[in-house]
């Protein structure tokens, strides 16, 4: 999907699957989810679901529908954790998921980043994780995890 928004160009290009995203503050990830919102309600195929749906106790599942959207964000994932695991893996065989989530996804992902300059923002593809375990310390990262650096 490739589309524009208020004079910004968004493109999220990555093919079907559930991606995470790097757990990168001020990167764009909420600002997409809020676009996706805009466009679903103008009948784009496209939703996204926040903590503030969770609260209200609208089911994530709602949105994990492949009937009617092909791309979903779930923004900030940590704060509902483990909602609606079964109908985000089913939902990436046919469509996207993006996942916002500080935390080790509960289910096999790939990783993604949002790149946000001047009037585009974007989504990219990263390192495919086998493992769902990130390993983010000073010493070196046993069998099974990814050592990934982050500079603030």
């Amino acid at each position: 999907m490739t589309t524009t928004f208020n004079g910004m160009r968004v493109s999220v290009e990555i093919g079907k699957g559930v991606y995470v995203f790097f757990p990168e503050a001020g990167t764009g990830k909420s600002y997409l989810a809020s676009i996706l919102n805009v466009l679903c309600a103008g009948g784009d195929r496209v939703a996204s679901y926040t903590y503030a749906d969770f609260v209200r106790g609208f089911p994530v599942e709602a949105v994990l529908d492949n009937a009617k959207y092909d791309i979903v964000v779930l923004d900030r994932y940590d704060m509902y954790y483990g909602a609606g695991i079964e109908s985000i893996v089913r939902f990436g065989k046919n469509g996207t998921v993006l996942v916002a989530c500080k935390q080790n996804p509960p289910f096999q992902c790939e990783m993604c980043s949002t790149v946000y300059y001047g009037n585009v923002l974007e989504v990219i593809k990263r390192l495919r994780l086998e493992n769902p375990q990130v390993y983010l310390g000073d010493e070196w990262p046993g069998p099974g995890q990814f050592w990934v650096m982050y500079t603030p």
